[in-house]
């Protein structure tokens, strides 16, 4: 599971390298004003914002899309072999915690110094990427059975993807624009809200195994 998240923690890196060799011309290339200079903390022009926005976009929607796929199996199985009542907990659940990332999601990808989208392209970018729970349900459903491991691996993953948006992306952003206590202050604040938001799911986090002879425990 480190391995996965290291993987993880990569591929938004992979991603640029990727592009960089692809298409070239937009790697290192970008019209950049002297306000998005100055809350940068740059004095020069930026060389590398494309490459910098790349990076943030395909993270975002490569982290939602492993999550969301890992969601709709637990999802699934959750229904198949545990009965309505637990698939509709885990689904309200999953609802849950997903308002918040989502809303995070979205905040990244329309930010300028970030994704640098308009909401349309950042809400159907959030939109397809969501979709993936659908497919997490088939695959459950199809199979029949629960994978802990395989579903452990893909949600190290996605989380290693995350940790490098907070850690490589956002975090330095904060770093340089909360430029007195108070800014300081408050950006600790919604990072520890956020974190509330996400773990309060785990109060009634359930699981539910299929038993030996059949039945459900």
């Amino acid at each position: 599971w480190a391995s996965a998240s290291i993987f993880g923690f990569l591929m938004a890196y992979f991603i640029d390298f990727a592009i960089s060799v692809v298409f070239p011309s937009r790697g290192n290339t970008a019209k950049t004003t002297d306000e998005e200079c100055a809350a940068k903390g740059a004095l020069a022009a930026c060389d590398t914002c494309n490459s910098h926005k790349y990076r943030v976009r395909g993270g975002i929607i490569l982290g939602d899309f492993t999550h969301n796929l890992v969601d709709g199996i637990f999802i699934g199985f959750g229904f198949l072999n545990c009965g309505s009542t637990m698939g509709w907990s885990i689904t309200a659940a999953t609802v849950y915690h997903e308002i918040a990332q989502e809303l995070a999601d979205y905040l990244v990808l329309v930010d300028p110094f970030q994704g640098d989208l308009a909401p349309l392209p950042a809400l159907s970018l959030n939109f397809v990427s969501g979709m993936s729970v659908i497919l997490g349900v088939l695959i459950s459903l199809g199979s029949g059975n629960n994978n802990d491991f395989l579903h452990g691996l893909l949600l190290a993953f996605g989380a290693g993807v995350y940790l490098q948006i907070a850690a490589a992306e956002c975090m330095p952003r904060v770093s340089v624009s909360a430029t007195s206590p108070r800014l300081r202050a408050t950006s600790i604040l919604t990072f520890v809200i956020g974190v509330i938001a996400i773990s309060l799911v785990l109060l009634n986090h359930k699981h539910c195994t299929i038993g030996v002879d059949g039945g459900d425990s």
